[in-house]
């Protein structure tokens, strides 16, 4: 009965070539700096398998400076004797094959009379593995048992038994073709579960166990988010062929999107969305301004995915399959990957049956999608961009409801120039009696208002989002288009009437596609940091508010000067978060308790607050003393991101839980001021003095043309009917009457989906 072992780690327990290296140092100690080119061979052997080659070759050039060869290998043969396995001692068979790719002039003084297959030795003491290789392949032999250590090497010879060493133990395989498939076949599976368990480390900005605890108890969950992992895989492993290339593809996606998040969450509390990608002009251009985040542990966990690159180049070999069927097959997973998306990943009643909502303000749309996993609300999240029709939608519905309102003109004798600005995080703390002001922060801004119409916006977003406000204040819709190509605005009206009619924001134009959605909105020009602020750096590199104001004035000048009235809407940047957590310069608050990191921080926004308000006042006197008429408004787009769960506002005891009305609008309600000068004034015999409604920011234009007697387009008219019975609509609340209702119970809901459908006719059809 013939049978055939490995040498090393079978016969031999341990490895003979290392062995060797070391009792020869031991001998001759200059040799061990050889161990500098044993540990380079074996970091460059993971990178290809010719280096791979390369290391086994040049393994054993030391042995040119061992002097008496042969008396050394006999002494080392005397004192490692004992290594043989006592086991395969007791198998001892002289029809017994040996095999190793050492060297045969190490390994043979260990053998009796078995057969040895090994490798030879050139005269600069490289191994000839060609002659190895060409031992195995002409080697005809079948054996009755075949012993391995690695699995690898358990098809080198046909063997009716075969065993592969595990730890002490030996498992046997009989059919090594079904069991090679079947591990093949579970490879990418065990791959795509671990980085679907590195996926759930970036869905908080800590690592969260109590949260990945939830993942790992919700079965479905667990198999939306590893789904498309495993699809990735698979794609390109039929693709390319080669496992190791599609797991990394695999990685790079699942990393790429995980940072994003865990950065985006970090600095505005929301999450990575598929929207997020069109916008990746602004991404790049943030990382001036914010860190990226990556934690102590992603960084173990990319070097972890690196390393099994490696082996995976390493051991395990292509797909030894032609085009003709790894091509169709990759067609066919592509085919499923586009039926799951239409009928699972984009289904709502899924998405909202998963998800542990125990531990979460579920009126918070990023802790819906955190409780969801990293992978699966990141591709639900294309739903978002789908520019589908309102259920129920009929276009002649719609433009008959607004052909019964007619579009009017400005009265010439009525023009004034408006300006309309945006304030960055711009809200009024000095409203809450839990804090307890030292300095004067809003007594600039009360002064404004005493002499102006204010009220406050009721926004959907928190600590970020700025363009959600912007474009419902200049459109009047509550759900967007695409805005890819010309739509009706306000802007456009006032084009419409004649006005130069500009936007004016000091950050880069790229950033929420201005450049390109402002143009189809209808501005003439849009005046950013590439064409008009890149001189100022006055806040954060950027143009400050006294800056921009100036800018603005000056432009207003102009075109007066021309003859033309003037529309700007001008969105500022100064007080963009974060806020620097160190000492402030100066403290406006006192502390009653609070944190360090929460003083400093929230100090340090009322910093930035004050000077927006001074430079507010300066722009009030400006245009106070000015000749032409002009309006102006102003008002924030949201509330600002206070550290991670709002602990800064629960430390200022501030309630947000929107769960109540208190909380609800301490979230989401923001200031906002409708300022005319004298000559303004004069022109609609009004003061422009009181209080205001509470109101949706898409129904401030409204509210500005009802007070000073505009008309405006049929839209226009179309949503003053509406404000007449809702002025707030939140996906949390309506104002309905006069008074806050759950959205779910609204009285008017049939006016809510009629308006639903008028907003996607008129976002969706350019009037003129």
């Amino acid at each position: 009965m013939k049978n055939i072992y490995e040498f090393s780690k079978i016969v031999y327990k341990g490895n003979i070539d290392r062995d060797f290296f070391l009792f020869c140092c031991r001998k001759n100690k200059k040799l061990c700096i050889y161990i500098f080119l044993h540990i380079l061979l074996y970091l460059l052997s993971f990178i290809s398998t010719k280096a791979e080659i390369n290391k086994s070759k040049k393994y054993h050039v030391y042995i040119k400076h061992v002097k008496n060869l042969n008396n050394v290998i006999e002494k080392f043969k005397v004192t490692h004797q004992k290594k043989l396995n006592e086991w395969y001692q007791d198998h001892y068979s002289s029809d017994n094959t040996i095999i190793t790719q050492s060297p045969e002039i190490i390994v043979k003084p260990f053998l009796k009379k078995e057969t040895l297959i090994a490798s030879k030795m050139n005269d600069k003491y490289e191994l000839d593995l060609n002659d190895y290789s060409d031992q195995i392949t002409h080697n005809n032999t079948k054996y009755q048992e075949a012993y391995y250590h690695k699995f690898k090497n358990s098809s080198l010879f046909q063997s009716k038994y075969t065993y592969v060493k595990k730890g002490k133990i030996f498992i046997q395989y009989k059919n090594n073709k079904v069991l090679r498939v079947i591990f093949r076949c579970a490879m990418p599976i065990v791959l795509s579960i671990l980085l679907l368990l590195i996926s759930f480390t970036f869905t908080t900005v800590y690592l969260d166990t109590s949260m990945i605890n939830n993942y790992l108890n919700e079965p479905k969950l667990l198999m939306l988010n590893l789904f498309p992992i495993l699809l990735v895989i698979l794609i390109f492993l039929f693709l390319t062929k080669r496992l190791w290339l599609s797991f990394g593809i695999a990685s790079f996606f699942v990393f790429l999107i995980g940072i994003i998040n865990k950065t985006k969450l970090y600095y505005r509390d929301d999450v990575f969305k598929i929207e997020d990608i069109s916008y990746f002009k602004e991404a790049l251009l943030m990382t001036s301004r914010y860190d990226v985040i990556v934690r102590w542990y992603t960084v173990i966990c990319i070097l972890l995915c690196l390393i099994i690159v490696l082996w995976l180049k390493k051991n395990y070999k292509k797909i030894n399959l032609k085009a003709i069927i790894t091509i169709p097959i990759a067609i066919a997973l592509l085919i499923i990957s586009y039926f799951t998306y239409q009928n699972i990943y984009t289904n709502s009643d899924i998405y909202n049956s998963i998800g542990n909502t125990s531990n979460i303000n579920i009126w918070i749309s990023t802790r819906q999608s955190q409780i969801r996993g990293l992978i699966y609300p990141f591709i639900y999240s294309s739903t978002e961009i789908l520019d589908s029709k309102p259920a129920g939608y009929n276009e002649e519905e719609a433009k008959e409801i607004l052909n019964n309102y007619t579009y009017e003109n400005i009265p010439e004798d009525k023009k004034v120039n408006i300006i309309a600005i945006m304030l960055e995080a711009y809200n009024d703390f000095s409203k809450f009696d839990t804090i307890e002001f030292t300095s004067d922060v809003y007594g600039k801004l009360e002064e404004i208002k005493e002499n102006s119409l204010y009220g406050n916006i009721i926004v959907d977003i928190f600590g970020g989002g700025t363009v959600n406000t912007e474009r419902r204040f200049i459109t009047g819709y509550n759900a967007f288009p695409s805005f890819r190509k010309p739509t009706n605005s306000y802007a456009r009206y006032f084009k419409e009437q004649g006005y130069i009619v500009e936007a004016m924001h000091p950050i880069y134009g790229a950033f929420y596609n201005r450049n390109t959605v402002n143009a189809n909105l209808g501005f003439d020009t849009y005046w950013n940091y590439e064409n008009k602020f890149g001189i100022y750096s006055g806040w954060g590199g950027a143009a400050d508010d006294h800056e921009l104001y100036s800018e603005l004035t000056n432009r207003l000048q102009e075109i007066n000067k021309k003859g033309n009235n003037y529309f700007n809407f001008t969105v500022t940047y100064q007080n963009h978060g974060p806020y620097s957590a160190t000492p402030a310069e100066e403290t406006y608050i006192e502390n009653l308790g609070y944190s360090e990191e929460g003083y400093n921080t929230f100090n340090n926004y009322l910093s930035g607050i004050k000077d927006s308000t001074d430079a507010l006042y300066e722009l009030v006197n400006f245009l106070d003393n000015y000749e032409e008429p002009t309006i102006l408004i102003f008002f924030g787009d949201h509330n600002p991101y206070l550290g991670e769960g709002n602990y800064i506002y629960e430390e200022l005891g501030i309630n947000m839980d929107i769960s109540t009305i208190e909380g609800f609008e301490n979230y989401y309600s923001i200031p906002y001021v409708i300022h005319a000068n004298d000559q303004a004034k004069k022109v609609f015999d009004k003061d422009f003095i009181g209080k205001l409604d509470t109101i949706s920011p898409n129904f401030l234009m409204n509210e500005l043309f009802e007070y000073i007697d505009y008309e405006g387009n049929e839209y226009l008219k179309y949503t003053d009917d509406l404000k007449e019975k809702i002025d707030v609509i939140n996906p949390i609340y309506y104002k309905e009457d006069g008074k806050y209702i759950s959205a779910s119970l609204s009285h008017y809901q049939e006016n809510i989906n009629e308006f639903t459908n008028i907003n996607y006719y008129w976002a969706n059809n350019l009037k003129y």
